[in-house]
């Protein structure tokens, strides 16, 4: 073999592996120059019951970073929920929200008969596309329990 052609050989060798490489941490390129994004539009389900209303968001911020809203109507008079929990599954993996108390009471511009009552959380919670189960459980003052579960698929 001459000596071009080893020359050439290696260049297509090194471009090759480099193909290689750019294909296989692609995508985790692109995430990383995102700032880590991985929701392309915000996540929101709402529930209207006759003992209760919930309304979830989640939506992508500045930096890869989450905003998760949770907003839940209990009966007038019954006071802040005893508990509130979120959790979102993937893959057999749970992962808890915590959340924070945000504000509650009585809402002017909501349904009437009802108290709103807001949590917040901040970070990362959903981290890959796919298919995810959110899971809401709600406790009244009065030890009533609401359940919510909605698969929903992050593209």
């Amino acid at each position: 073999m001459t000596k071009s052609r080893k020359s050439f050989a290696i260049i297509m060798l090194t471009a090759a592996c480099v193909l290689v490489v750019l294909l296989l941490t692609g995508p985790a390129l692109a995430r990383f120059a995102s700032g880590g994004a991985v929701l392309k539009e915000p996540v929101y389900w709402h529930v209207m019951g006759k003992d209760a209303h919930m309304s979830l968001r989640i939506r992508q911020e500045k930096g890869g970073k989450q905003a998760l809203r949770l907003d839940v109507w209990l009966p007038a008079g019954l006071g802040e929920p005893g508990s509130a929990a979120v959790s979102l599954q993937r893959d057999g993996e749970t992962s808890e929200v915590p959340l924070h108390y945000v504000e509650g009471g009585p809402d002017p511009y909501g349904f009437e008969g009802f108290d709103k009552y807001t949590y917040e959380s901040a970070g990362r919670f959903i981290n890959e596309s796919g298919s995810w189960l959110l899971k809401v459980d709600v406790t009244d003052s009065a030890d009533g329990t609401y359940s919510y579960e909605k698969e929903e698929n992050i593209p």
